[in-house]
């Protein structure tokens, strides 16, 4: 198993990833391969429950695993009577743990606990200058997310899912908490960054959210925001009514530094086509700098990435 959300290391162009391996022995294997995506190093996390994981941190010298309390039922799945998703189990009274292992040696450095939450994705995480981790995460108070997914393909989806990003400071070496505290109240998914900030100090968390959360209840995403960590601002585009968002990409530019473009395939609805619309990552709320026309309708995508030609060319 190898997750969908690898993290490369900006420096070294090593690709770190997981999976999740549970029946007689519940665990995590990591993974580091090369820029080439060779393998390179192998090791296993031992887990005390059928967890689920579905993202993880790279900050610094640390890769970070949070066990939110959602388990997996795995004998109807193994029996087939129930599909993947229907034996997802929120167990809130397990409360949410995290593993912070040593990159380098994928060894375990500590073991903490939080009050329950649910996170799909993380946007980053770093090392500050206190030696304690950081990591930001869209988080949910519960597991109704998983409902409002399974709804989706209806088109009728009343379940009510609020996620809003939040930011988590532990120290790595005892595993304890020591502040976890809202950074946007809006509601988002999809966190992303600039490639060259992975595991890194960041000043900019790109999101699809929504243009206020009384539109959450039944809609997909309908815009693309920048928060700003420094000023605690967020930026956003403007969009019609009946245009719907997917994840956002960030594409940097070849001259290096912090310039860039978001890009994202947008449903219109109006329409009824796809297209592919590419801002200034600089100016979220000005027009898109290119909207391109795709042959035909595609699903709103989850999960994408930027790869240039060749990534270490000028």
């Amino acid at each position: 198993p190898f997750s969908a959300h690898p993290k490369r290391d900006p420096k070294t162009g090593d690709i770190y990833n997981f999976g999740s391996s549970i029946g007689v022995k519940d665990q995590l294997l990591i993974y580091r391969c090369d820029r080439t995506g060779t393998v390179r190093q192998q090791g296993t996390v031992s887990l005390a429950r059928k967890a689920y994981v579905h993202d993880f941190v790279l900050a610094g010298p640390y890769l970070l695993f949070v066990l939110s309390p959602v388990t997996l039922n795995i004998w109807p799945v193994l029996l087939k009577q129930r599909n993947f998703c229907d034996c997802l189990e929120w167990q809130p009274q397990d409360g949410t743990e995290w593993i912070a292992l040593d990159r380098t040696t994928f060894q375990e450095v500590s073991r903490g606990e939080a009050d329950p939450w649910f996170q799909w994705h993380f946007g980053n995480g770093f090392v500050n200058d206190r030696g304690h981790l950081v990591f930001d995460t869209v988080r949910y108070q519960d597991f109704q997310t998983n409902e409002f997914l399974k709804q989706v393909p209806s088109g009728n989806t009343p379940t009510y899912s609020l996620s809003t990003l939040w930011r988590v400071t532990l120290n790595p070496k005892t595993g304890q908490s020591l502040d976890t505290h809202q950074l946007c109240d809006r509601h988002c998914e999809f966190p992303t960054l600039a490639p060259q900030d992975v595991g890194h100090p960041h000043r900019y968390t790109y999101l699809a959210m929504h243009p206020d959360n009384q539109s959450a209840p039944g809609e997909l995403f309908r815009t693309l925001g920048r928060f700003d960590h420094h000023t605690e601002t967020l930026t956003e585009t403007m969009l019609d009514k009946g245009m719907y968002v997917s994840e956002p990409i960030y594409a940097p530019h070849p001259s290096g530094g912090n310039r860039g473009w978001i890009l994202s395939t947008i449903y219109n609805s109006g329409k009824h086509r796809s297209e592919l619309w590419i801002f200034d990552g600089d100016r979220l709320n000005e027009a898109p700098v290119a909207q391109l026309a795709l042959p035909s309708v595609i699903p709103i995508a989850f999960h994408g990435t930027w790869q240039p030609l060749s990534p270490y060319s000028s």
